[in-house]
């Protein structure tokens, strides 16, 4: 008489190709045996589907009514196995399940952060090389799973604090050759100074991993700088102002502004009631004629400093002043004639020249005097 072995095993959980975070309990729907032996089963974990080596095996499994199951499995080591169980009758008949997979991955995908670039010169921006609003930025990561797959890569950028404050901006990153990225455009809601972000990668099993950082970003801004008179007689003053603005026409109040002429520099304060920086006295006594570049320098704390240069021209137009008195009232024509003058001119006097004309023989005679009096 020929004792047959039992019938095939059929496999319940878990489903084949099925990831997990922690070891699953394995449980199967009891065999027969057509001889009614009393069966046993061999539950086996292997690392490959040949089962050429195992990870875990239990080999005194008492069949149990309608199910048979394996609860305490130990697998230590995160991986990719196979399992199935073979079933044994009392004269060592066996037969063997299938072989199903199973992927047991606890740890979430590990994100490798590789940089964010301005797209106007692939520019590395970070906390110590800022951004200015504006401008298109490209974050790009690494997210691998080591026994699972990447489901999910996106970014968030918060107003103020990760995770506390609100989000200014979400989104996907996309993947391409390998390697996660997504352009933002920068404006004027973001923060000025750090701009705090978090990337987040997630996986099949809906595991999350995070990488937190920041970068510098400066508000864009303009500058118009102008004078009240294109034109100044020496000595006089003109006013210099400069308008200040975020690029968006916003007000800079906060900011430093200076006057660079001629190698001096003067300072202009910000005037409220007119919402820009001037120099209302701005005099032209220690400066040469001609017409001069006036270049202004505005700058504050995380936005862009700007530079403008307007022109000045300085010119002396009015005559001097002269004096001339003598204590003669009359002369002889032998006499010394004593002559007094006094001449008077904001810029310089290069020559004074006296000139005689002689009432008799019509004879007229210069004298000129050089020196300043």
């Amino acid at each position: 008489i020929v004792n047959s072995p039992p019938n095939t095993v059929n496999l319940n959980r878990p489903s084949n190709v099925t990831n997990f975070t922690s070891v699953p309990q394995f449980n199967w729907s009891n065999s027969t045996d057509n001889d009614t032996d009393v069966i046993t089963y061999l539950f086996e974990v292997s690392p490959d589907v040949g089962f050429t080596s195992f990870t875990y095996t239990n080999y005194t499994i008492a069949e149990k009514a309608n199910t048979t199951a394996e609860l305490n499995a130990n697998i230590p080591t995160e991986g990719t196995y196979y399992w199935h169980v073979i079933a044994t009758d009392t004269l060592l008949n066996a037969t063997a399940s299938a072989a199903w997979r199973f992927t047991y991955d606890k740890t979430p995908p590990n994100i490798t952060f590789l940089n964010i670039t301005n797209t106007t010169s692939e520019s590395i921006i970070n906390a110590t090389i800022p951004a200015t609003t504006g401008e298109n930025l490209t974050i790009r990561v690494n997210a691998t799973d080591l026994y699972t797959q990447t489901s999910a890569v996106w970014v968030v950028i918060w107003s103020g604090v990760h995770d506390i404050s609100s989000r200014l901006f979400e989104g996907f990153l996309n993947l391409l050759n390998g390697i996660y990225s997504l352009t933002i455009q920068t404006n004027i809601t973001y923060p000025f100074g750090l701009v705090n972000y978090t990337v987040y990668a997630n996986d099949t099993l809906n595991q999350t991993s995070t990488f937190t950082g920041n970068f510098t970003l400066l508000a864009n801004t303009t500058l118009f700088a102008n004078t009240t008179d294109s034109i100044v007689e020496y000595s006089n003053s003109t006013a210099i102002f400069a308008l200040y603005n975020l690029s968006n026409g916003t007000i800079v109040s906060g900011a430093v502004c200076n006057a660079t002429f001629d190698g001096g520099v003067s300072g202009m304060p910000y005037n409220a009631s007119l919402a820009r920086y001037e120099n209302l006295t701005f005099n032209t006594s220690s400066h040469s004629l001609g017409t001069h570049g006036i270049n202004v320098l505005c700058s504050t704390q995380y936005h862009v400093s700007r530079n403008d240069t307007t022109v000045l021209t300085v010119q002396d137009t009015i005559t001097p002043k002269l004096n001339l008195t003598t204590l003669n009232a009359s002369w002889f024509k032998v006499s010394t004639v004593n002559l007094n003058y006094t001449v008077f001119d904001m810029h310089s006097i290069q020559n004074c020249t006296v000139y005689f004309n002689g009432a008799v023989n019509q004879t007229n005679t210069t004298v000129t005097n050089s020196t300043l009096q």
